[in-house]
């Protein structure tokens, strides 16, 4: 298990930063990937990262000379930020996700079937729905989350022996 807490945290985005990340994590995700042989089942870790008081800063590209009040960054904080691969809190259930879907499907923004939400039909046959099907989906626990056949074998294996 890993858990990792961020006390104020301040990150500032520019483009260059960016590209040089993706193509960092990209080669190192490729080296990661070799098979050595083994046919063991992967193993499952639970994490969790805490931030409190995470900014995250985006510059502009370019100043502008002729508008000494224009903004010069766009700056997003929040509170608290909890990223997870597990239910850790109370209210993150299942039900919790279906009661908030149908609550904001409900609302004017995403049940408006005028600009932006042109198109298709969602999941409830509603046309122009936002919300994604695969939200729905797992709230409904329609969803296969397991791409991986090991864990599912297995957690299917645990869930026969408690029953």
């Amino acid at each position: 298990n890993l858990y990792v807490l961020v006390n104020p945290v301040r990150v500032t985005l520019d483009f260059l930063t960016l590209l040089w990340s993706n193509v960092f994590l990209l080669t190192l995700s490729n080296s990661l990937d070799m098979d050595f042989g083994e046919q063991k089942p992967p193993e499952h870790a639970d994490i969790k990262v805490e931030m409190l008081m995470p900014r995250v800063i985006i510059p502009a590209e370019e100043k502008v000379e002729n508008q000494p009040d224009r903004p010069e960054a766009v700056q997003v904080q929040v509170s608290k930020l909890v990223l997870t691969n597990g239910r850790t809190e109370d209210g993150m259930t299942r039900t919790d996700l279906l009661t908030t879907l149908d609550m904001y499907g409900r609302a004017g923004l995403f049940a408006s079937p005028e600009f932006p939400n042109q198109g298709g039909q969602g999941h409830r046959g509603v046309k122009g729905e936002v919300i994604p099907d695969f939200l729905y989906q797992h709230a409904e626990d329609c969803d296969d989350p397991y791409i991986d056949t090991a864990i599912k074998a297995l957690l299917s294996h645990v869930k026969a022996e408690d029953a």
